[in-house]
């Protein structure tokens, strides 16, 4: 292993529960409809992908933009109050590597540059992740995608992506230096 590159939103950061919380919360006041479903659907895409899938949930006319500032102020709101928290085993994991890995940091040509930079071979780099676009990105570029799950389980086709599915960072950090 010559680096770990890591993935920040539902890796180390619980962000995307976050977002999901602020979304069901605008959603309650709003009365929209299974919105849990729709964000579980968005994970791991780009801002155009999201407002088109929500758009394509709740019709043309949904003031996505709207309603996604609103979830912004309060995503950002609950930030502003300490409640974005790193994943449990995240700091240890990071004071770990920090003492083994000199370089770190996270679509496939996103990975690439990172292990260009690093001096890295794609094969012998480790891209933890959580989401499926993610594990899907890791994969293109060649790297060993490792999934620790947030909100998603990992399907049949991510299992055949991932060099390895873990449960918590703890148990990444245990098989990284077993």
């Amino acid at each position: 292993m010559q680096c770990v590159v890591f993935d920040m939103d539902g890796v180390l950061f619980d962000s995307e529960a976050l977002v999901l919380r602020s979304w069901e919360q605008t959603a309650e006041i709003h009365g929209i409809p299974d919105v849990r479903e729709v964000c579980l659907r968005c994970l791991g895409t780009n801002a155009a992908e999201s407002r088109r899938l929500f758009l394509e949930k709740y019709g043309a006319d949904f003031p996505y933009d709207t309603y996604k500032a609103e979830m912004s102020a309060r995503y950002w709101e609950n930030v502003g109050e300490g409640k974005l928290e790193l994943k449990p085993g995240v700091r240890e994991i990071l004071d770990a590597l920090r003492g083994r890995i000199d370089r770190s940091k996270p679509d496939p040509e996103i990975y690439l540059t990172a292990c260009r930079v690093l001096g890295a071979d794609p094969a012998e780099t480790y891209a933890v992740e959580d989401s499926y676009n993610g594990i899907r990105s890791a994969a293109a570029a060649g790297m060993r995608p490792v999934m620790i799950p947030d909100l998603l389980p990992p399907t049949p086709e991510i299992e055949s992506l991932t060099a390895k599915i873990f449960p918590s960072m703890t148990e990444f950090q245990q098989f990284l230096f077993s």
